[in-house]
């Protein structure tokens, strides 16, 4: 998976980035797939970010995974809140 990201005081990026290079924004992609449920995603080890990102933990690389969530953990994400 890749987003497109505008950022702030700057111009246009044309470029699409990695889910992995958005791993220090964990809470604006949750954010995002909670406000846009109908998108591809959210990313399967989102959760998994989340967790290691509140408890401090600074081993995202064992967790490298763009793919998206299976269909069926889809509900449980959104019910939940991501």
């Amino acid at each position: 998976m890749s987003y497109w990201a505008k950022w702030v005081s700057y111009d246009k990026d044309p470029e699409w980035y990695p889910a992995s290079d958005f791993k220090y924004a964990l809470y604006k992609l949750r954010d995002f797939y909670l406000q846009n449920p109908d998108r591809l995603g959210p990313l399967r080890l989102l959760r998994n970010w989340i967790k290691m990102w509140e408890d401090r933990a600074d081993a995202y690389d064992e967790l490298e995974d763009d793919i998206q969530m299976l269909r069926s953990l889809r509900t449980s994400f959104f019910t939940k809140g991501g």
